[in-house]
C-alpha cells in the first residue's frame, strides 16, 4: 500500500504539503517554499518539509485577492496624470530648431 493511501483522509485534506500547494496554485514547489519563508503564505516547517493548513491558506489567498482587486479599482478610478513641462535645468538651454530652406516658386 502506498504512503498516500495510508494517510487518514480527513487529516490529509486539512494539511497540504508544498507540492500540493504548488499544484493548487499552479506554480513550482520552490516558489511556494520561498513565499512560505517570506511569510506571504501561511505555513510551518516540520523538519525538512513545509506544511500548510488548508483553511489558513484559503483565507490568506482570499485576503490577498480582495486587497489586489481593491488596489486595481483605486488605480482605475485615479485620473490620469497631466503632462507637465519641466523647466530646463540651470545652465541648460534648448538648441534652436533648424532653419528650413526657403521655397522658391
Amino acid at each position: 500500500m502506498s504512503p498516500e493511501a495510508q494517510r487518514p483522509t480527513a487529516l490529509y485534506s486539512e494539511v497540504l504539503d508544498a507540492a500540493e500547494v504548488a499544484a493548487l496554485l499552479r506554480c513550482s514547489v520552490k516558489t511556494v517554499e520561498e513565499h512560505a519563508r517570506r511569510g506571504t503564505l501561511p505555513g510551518d516547517k516540520f523538519g525538512d518539509a513545509w506544511v500548510f493548513p488548508r483553511a489558513a491558506l484559503i483565507a490568506c489567498l482570499n485576503e490577498r485577492a480582495v486587497e489586489a482587486a481593491a488596489k486595481r479599482r483605486r488605480e482605475a478610478e485615479r485620473p490620469a496624470p497631466l503632462a507637465r513641462a519641466h523647466p530646463p535645468a540651470p545652465g541648460h538651454t534648448r538648441p534652436a530648431p533648424p532653419t528650413l530652406p526657403a521655397l522658391s516658386s
